[in-house]
């Protein structure tokens, strides 16, 4: 099974994702689970990185790797992440 078909292997990463941030509202955090529930998982990495913009959120070592390979397993447009300078 590829990477982008294995939901669970995005899931698990975007868990792994939040536990790295721990500055990333919990509200914010439980509108992207609202988004992944429905198996959106480009929508919900695209609002994630748009609101880690929005709330100038600091971005650590570890959760730029996970957010790297959450974005390549997405396919989410480079636009999104380079504003976050990754």
């Amino acid at each position: 099974m590829s990477e982008q078909r294995n939901p669970e292997r995005i899931r698990a990463l975007f868990d792994q994702l939040f536990a790295e941030l721990p500055d990333f509202p919990e509200s914010e955090v439980e509108k992207v689970r609202g988004v992944l529930v429905g198996g959106e998982f480009l929508i919900a990495i695209e609002n994630l990185t748009t609101q880690l913009y929005e709330f100038d959120i600091p971005i650590g070592t570890e959760a730029r790797v996970t957010l790297a390979e959450l974005s390549r397993i997405t396919g989410l447009a480079p636009r999104y992440t380079a504003v976050l300078g990754l």
